[in-house]
């Protein structure tokens, strides 16, 4: 037999679901400090959310995360513990986390064969592991995407091996998509345009870390011409590969500290600008 029952300590409302003695489901409704506490409010809110049917995200794909479980994390059954319905490789969502991480979460209901009651069901870390959704990927004109790697995306390749790794290095901008699907890019790498199955796409890309402050030559070894001791350089401009004197750049690829700068300059140091002191 099914009931609700709703208890409140006048500033904590819960509703909890029972079959027969067994707490199927239970959710609660705290009263905000500047409210003043109605049970009858209290109550509403808390049996709506327990009644609420709360869905499980459509999601195509799973990716596993390396960290212990947290209340409203979804995990993957590993094992199914013996239990007759839920089976290895279910999707379900952690209700309680305890301090040896063990949880507890809901799933079919043993005692409902027709599982149409969700049921909790406790697990040991060994027996799931927490995973999330992977968000399809939206390919927009003009946005900057990185590709995947070769292996990865073999059988929808078209261009040799070499090329798809020097364009991976990079970034492509997306230019147009035709009627049946292919994205035409521009590649970063070496300026020329190539068409890619939306597949071939791994993420948006995002700008890597790199020293972008302002600087002081303080020492110049018979290279006067290229940098003036005592002057101030820019390491913002031209996308972090500095300047010179001469209005060229200073790097061949950014660098993500001044340490890593005077490291690859010869003859040449610099130290940070802070400002006028």
């Amino acid at each position: 037999m099914n009931k609700i029952i709703i208890t409140s300590d006048c500033k904590t409302t819960t509703a909890r679901m029972y079959d027969g003695k067994t707490l199927i489901k239970e959710s609660s409704a705290k009263c905000s400090p500047e409210d003043v506490f109605d049970f009858s409010v209290g109550a509403k809110i808390a049996f709506e959310r327990l009644i609420a049917e709360e869905k499980k995200p459509e999601v195509k794909e799973w990716k596993v995360v390396n960290r212990p479980a947290r209340v409203g994390d979804y995990i993957r059954l590993k094992s199914n513990a013996g239990f007759t319905f839920n089976q290895p490789g279910d999707i379900l969502k952690v209700d309680i986390v305890t301090d040896v991480g063990k949880i507890r979460v809901f799933g079919k209901s043993r005692i409902r064969e027709t599982g149409d009651l969700e049921h909790p069901w406790t697990y040991l870390p060994h027996e799931y592991e927490v995973v999330e959704p992977i968000e399809e990927l939206k390919i927009e004109v003009g946005k900057k995407y990185k590709i995947k790697k070769y292996e990865d995306v073999e059988e929808h390749v078209c261009i040799l091996e070499q090329f798809w790794r020097n364009i991976r290095s990079s970034f492509v901008i997306v230019e147009e998509k035709n009627f049946i699907g292919h994205i035409r890019c521009l590649s970063n790498k070496d300026g020329l345009h190539w068409w890619f199955d939306p597949e071939a796409f791994e993420c948006e890309w995002k700008e890597p870390e790199y020293f972008k402050g302002k600087a002081i030559c303080i020492k110049n070894d018979g290279l006067e011409h290229v940098h003036t001791v005592g002057k101030i350089y820019d390491f913002s401009k031209n996308d972090g590969l500095g300047e010179n004197d001469l209005g060229g750049k200073i790097l061949n690829y950014p660098r993500k500290s001044l340490d890593d700068v005077n490291a690859a300059l010869l003859g040449q140091r610099f130290i940070e600008y802070k400002g006028e002191q």
